[in-house]
């Protein structure tokens, strides 16, 4: 699957010119007015996911879809591996970190990719570490 393939794909795409959400942005200094509470791994809905923690450049728009930006050698190889274990949707059988507020998941340190790939390939659920916030 070649690069160019994957860019003609996300651009056919109907594009958002809306950022994606970041916590940062939806809760200002979320580290200091939230308690953490560890949930351990469980089946989350891609469609709960809606924006992330860390992501300073802008690689997808709010509805996951890559921009150019995003589509990179990770992007691809997660992409790959989806291809590869069909509906088995993991790469390496590790799952993504999310940081859950109410119902509202935010991707933590890792699983970006994977989660815009889920959502590209219309894979209902992934496996995550949830650390669930509440208010101090």
């Amino acid at each position: 699957m070649s690069k160019n393939y994957v860019e003609n794909m996300a651009t056919s795409m109907t594009k958002s010119s809306e950022k994606i959400p970041t916590l940062e942005d939806k809760y200002p200094n979320w580290y200091n007015i939230f308690n953490q509470e560890y949930l351990g791994v469980m089946r989350v809905p891609t469609g709960a996911i809606i924006g992330t923690s860390n992501l300073k450049d802008k690689f997808f728009d709010d509805r996951w879809v890559p921009t150019r930006k995003g589509i990179d050698g990770r992007f691809l190889r997660v992409l790959a591996g989806a291809y590869d274990r069909g509906k088995m949707f993991s790469v390496k059988n590790s799952p993504i970190e999310l940081i859950q507020i109410g119902e509202e998941y935010y991707v933590s340190e890792d699983g970006n990719r994977r989660v815009c790939v889920a959502r590209l390939l219309g894979i209902d659920y992934v496996e995550a570490e949830i650390m669930r916030l509440k208010r101090n």
